[in-house]
């Protein structure tokens, strides 16, 4: 009895102990004071107010929140911590008898920011990461004033741009180019010709998602790039002004305005970009006859003549504090002149030496419109909320071409050949999709939403030939084609994911309805093409110490075959070079993982991803030879390629005014194929980049110096390789740094090309292709106006700032 007693006794302290011990949770949201964007990955840790040592932390999310649970009573210091900015403190006394305290909203300043300035200085990196993605902030990249938005993607980690502005990621151009988080027009079409029209100067940031989430349109075997706008955020009005001029008549021009109160924000960009320079291409081949050899040379000297304007209005209106309703409009223009003379010199024993020469003109004209509208609704109690967008994209384009040909000898000496194209092309895109968010009290929340994509795209292709009898032009019948694709994609995705104690995980699941109608319209001929896919995907993090973290993912993604892919007819500009698609093509599909593990020490930070990925149909480009000599372009279905690498980015800050990235992204690749006119290959390939930034005179002046090179990369065929190049550029600002001086020359050494190597049985040709690229850059860019962060409702950055999801990681 008497153990008893003492034993209830113990128990009633050890319960009144307790209890005087209630454990408390505390919460906020860290945002940037500059522009109010919420900060994610922000560590937060709670320091003993005796001795500063820590006593427990976490990281914030991607919405700039944190939740710290399993807090005694007592006095502490807080500490918000994060890469480029000043450390935040914050003295917390838990008396203990609260549940929960809510901090509300914690603005951290960019390190380097002057409060009692008018101008606000904001020095960020040039690239930040997490967990599925990476974040080019193009305004600290002084190598891309002047440029245009190929400019800013050559010096993206693991970005690759070749000799017709085509995009590869990791080695691989099945990649996604998105125009603010959506499908656009502007990303479409004649992909090169409308990134050459769109100047660095309007791009705020360069966004890689390298692992997708199921939020996320499954397109691109190797992941989403997302462009995404300028659209200013500070509160009066406020903007900017830029030009720039280069040599070879390389030119730009752009300016912002923005007005914002508490209800409403209206904004207007504009910006054109013009240049002209030569584009030469160089072609030896050399093909068995059997009983002969025939060798075949061709050189094009030529120029190449862009321009183009992009103009983005809108208006953000926020009904009620919890509600905001958005509009805008993106109209882009882009103009395109090819001009070359092509000389062509065919050699065999048994004929000897043809001589003649093709002179040709190819103007192209490309215009497109985007509009968008959006709603979003937050719920009480930041228990979740609805977005909804919906975007129209419209493009209209033609390319008129014009060719002579010239011989040297017989009846073809002289004029003897002359033709005509006029290929029109238009595309509609409409999208809408519904996301609704619900958070849950246990570090929890669902996610799930529907999507629509109509596309329709027509593409017609007429030729005519001159007639020198009856000094005619004749339609070319066995040429002339009108070809349409007409692609509705439905989806609906469900994403769950929590935050343990040891690690966050999100799983997620996408359903896909695909309908494809290829149709030929000249021979009456029509294909289907539909098909059913599901894309899971699971992505997990673990913080470890602090300033450090690791993280896994994996998701299925599909690449699925356009236009250019499919479209059986001939398409050509030389009639031994053309291009034909192929109707048949399937959709290839890539289970893609990556593990990674980033680590931050005093100067340097590294950023650590290996990867594998396994794609089946794989879509490839090929060559083919006919018994005529001529070559031509199209496209098949490859068994499987795997690629398994690792990529690495280090910044590091030698001295306060000396900062470096560097990047390697190195892997194996290997691919396999049944078509008996293709072998299998393989091969390691691996590329560099290097951003070296020297700031100068208390920083109103900074020198950055770029590097990047490329080594082979296999193809079914033979290997491409891109040349190494090094851009300069010196900046310095004026009138309090309101005024900025910028100038750059590009590829220093003047080794940037592009070639081909084709090695199949019976044929052997090297291709190189060379076009201007050392120039010199002068830029002025000037900003005025109220410089006042605005304190708002922030939009998800999955649609309005353009890219990710809402990854709770």
């Amino acid at each position: 009895m008497r153990y008893s007693v003492l034993l209830f006794g113990f128990l009633l302290i050890l319960n009144q102990y307790s209890f005087s011990q209630q454990k408390v949770s505390i919460s906020g949201l860290v945002v940037d004071r500059d522009n109010g964007s919420a900060m994610q990955f922000v560590n937060v840790v709670l320091l003993s107010s005796i001795d500063s040592s820590i006593i427990t932390g976490g990281l914030t999310d991607e919405k700039g929140t944190f939740r710290i649970a399993n807090i005694l009573k007592g006095d502490y210091l807080m500490r918000c911590k994060f890469i480029g900015y000043d450390e935040y403190f914050q003295a917390l006394k838990i008396t203990g008898n609260e549940r929960q305290i809510e901090l509300g909203v914690i603005e951290i300043v960019a390190a380097g920011l002057t409060k009692n300035e008018v101008v606000i200085e904001v020095e960020r990196p040039l690239m930040e990461t997490s967990i599925d993605k990476r974040i080019f902030n193009v305004g600290e990249d002084l190598s891309s004033k002047g440029g245009t938005a190929q400019d800013v993607l050559q010096n993206v980690p693991s970005v690759e741009v070749d000799q017709d502005g085509g995009i590869a990621l990791r080695g691989n151009s099945n990649v996604i180019i998105l125009i603010d988080g959506r499908p656009s027009t502007l990303s479409g079409g004649s992909r090169g010709a409308i990134l050459s029209g769109i100047p660095a100067e309007s791009i705020e940031r360069i966004e890689v998602v390298t692992n997708p989430s199921a939020k996320y349109d499954p397109d691109g075997m190797t992941g989403i790039i997302n462009i995404v706008l300028k659209k200013n955020r500070l509160r009066g009005i406020n903007g900017n002004l830029s030009t720039s001029y280069g040599t070879g008549n390389s030119n730009t021009a752009s300016m912002g305005i923005n007005f914002r109160t508490s209800k409403i924000n209206v904004y207007l960009n504009y910006s054109y970009r013009g240049s002209d320079g030569y584009r030469n291409f160089f072609s030896d081949r050399t093909r068995d006859l059997g009983s002969d050899i025939e060798v075949f040379n061709q050189y094009r000297y030529g120029r190449d003549v862009n321009s183009g304007n992009t103009l983005k209005t809108g208006f953000d209106y926020t009904i009620k504090e919890n509600q905001v309703f958005g509009v805008s409009a993106t109209y882009g223009n882009s103009k395109r002149g090819r001009y070359g003379l092509l000389n062509n010199e065919m050699t065999t024993n048994a004929s000897g030496t043809r001589l003649w020469y093709r002179n040709s003109t190819e103007d192209t004209d490309n215009r497109s419109l985007d509009v968008n509208a959006n709603y979003q609704w937050k719920f009480k109690e930041k228990k979740g909320e609805l977005f909804f967008d919906a975007n129209h994209s419209f493009s209209d384009g033609r390319m008129l071409g014009f060719y002579d040909e010239y011989g040297f000898e017989g009846e073809q000496s002289g004029m003897y050949y002359k033709d005509f194209l006029n290929n029109p092309e238009k595309t509609n895109i409409t999208t809408a999709a519904l996301d609704i968010v619900r958070r849950f009290k246990k570090e929890n929340q669902i996610e799930f939403g529907l999507k629509s994509i109509i596309n329709s795209n027509d593409r017609t292709q007429y030729r005519e030939i001159y007639n020198f009898s009856t000094q005619l032009y004749t339609p070319d019948l066995a040429i002339n084609n009108e070809f349409r694709l007409s692609e509705q994609i439905y989806a609906a995705y469900g994403i769950y994911a929590q935050k343990l104690k040891r690690f966050n995980y999100q799983l997620g699941l996408r359903l896909e309805q695909a309908l494809v109608r290829p149709q030929l319209l000249t021979t009456n001929e029509s294909f289907k093409n539909d098909y059913f896919s599901f894309f899971p995907s699971v992505h997990i993090s673990i913080p470890l110490k602090e300033k450090r973290e690791a993280f896994l993912s994996y998701s299925r993604r599909i690449s699925r075959p356009g236009m250019g892919n499919l479209n059986p007819f001939v398409e050509f500009t030389d009639p031994f070079n053309i291009r034909y698609g192929n109707p048949n093509l399937k959709p290839e599909y890539t289970n893609s993982f990556e593990v990674g593990y980033n680590r931050e020490f005093k100067k340097i930070t590294l950023n650590n991803t290996a990867y594998y990925r396994h794609s089946y149909d794989v879509l490839q480009r090929i060559i083919v030879f006919d018994d005529f000599g001529r070559s031509a372009v199209t496209w098949d279905n490859l068994d499987q390629s795997i690629n398994w690498g690792y990529e690495g980015v280090a910044t590091y800050k030698t001295a306060k005014w000396w900062r470096n990235m560097i990047s390697v992204n190195i892997f194996q690749t290997y691919l396999r194929t049944s078509n008996p006119i293709l072998q299998n290959n393989s091969g390691i390939v691996w590329n560099a980049k290097l951003t070296s930034n020297i700031d100068l005179w208390n920083k109103t002046a900074a020198i950055q110096i770029n590097g990047r090179y490329n080594s082979k990369r296999v193809t079914p065929q033979g290997f491409a390789q891109q040349g190494p190049a090094v851009d300069v550029s010196f900046q310095k600002s004026f009138l309090n740094k309101s005024l900025d001086l910028n100038i750059r020359i590009t590829d220093v050494f003047d080794t940037q090309r592009f070639w081909i190597l084709t090695d199949i049985p019976g044929v052997q040709q090297e291709r190189i292709f060379k076009w201007e690229t050392r120039r010199l850059y002068v830029t002025l860019n000037y900003r005025f106006g109220r410089m006042q962060a605005a304190k708002e409702n922030k939009k998800r950055p999955s649609q309005n700032s353009g890219g990710g999801g809402e990854d709770m990681m």
